[in-house]
């Protein structure tokens, strides 16, 4: 290459293409930067709809233990309902074998007491037919002491048991008589002693003349 050539001036660069280079970077990296956005955007709607789908499923789960739950309370219920029912019924049943039971209480009560009444008659008389046997006993082995002696007892008991029957209470009386006869009882008194042989209260002494 001549000298000549060598120091021939270049002709100056084209400030127009220049500027259309730089416009293109300028896009490239736009586009890039919303490629990037995007893709960013992209993954975090993923993983936002990876949450939410999470947690629909929890949700669908727990509404499903829910209903579960609210079904198996619903039967407990039901049944205790049931069981309420038949402890009703065996309750009216108590009731009514309690009131039958009270009146048959009430009944053995009144029986009993009957039964109490009877045997303290019954006893009465026993007792009074022994009082009877026994002084006709002292009497008859004239052992008038303890004949004597039994009348007194008798009559210092204030309530005699005596033996039912107007014959042997006239026994009794002659007994007494025979006893105030001979000594062994005093006469000052008879109108004690006839009230407990079954005279009347309002009888008195014979007046002697």
């Amino acid at each position: 290459m001549s000298e000549e050539t060598q120091h021939r001036p270049q002709p100056a660069p084209d400030k127009k293409s220049g500027r259309s280079s730089s416009i293109y970077i300028y896009l490239a990296i736009l586009f890039g930067a919303a490629f990037l956005m995007l893709l960013l955007a992209y993954f975090v709607q993923r993983r936002n709809n990876a949450t939410i789908q999470a947690d629909l499923r929890t949700t669908t789960a727990s509404k499903d233990e829910l209903l579960e739950t609210i079904q198996r309370l619903e039967r407990e219920n039901l049944d205790l309902v049931e069981q309420n029912e038949a402890l009703s019924v065996q309750l009216g049943g108590l009731q009514e074998e309690r009131d039958d039971l009270e009146k048959q209480m009430d009944e053995l009560r009144e029986r009993h007491a009957e039964l109490t009444d009877d045997f303290s008659d019954q006893y009465k008389k026993v007792q009074g037919w022994l009082n009877f046997w026994e002084l006709e006993e002292h009497f008859l082995s004239r052992d008038y002491k303890a004949c004597a002696h039994f009348l007194q007892t008798l009559a210092n008991a204030g309530s005699l048991n005596l033996p039912d029957s107007d014959s042997a209470l006239a026994r009794m009386r002659e007994i007494h008589d025979t006893l105030v006869d001979r000594g062994y009882l005093a006469d000052d008194d008879s109108t004690e002693w006839l009230r407990l042989f079954g005279a009347p209260e309002s009888a008195e002494p014979e007046q002697q003349g």
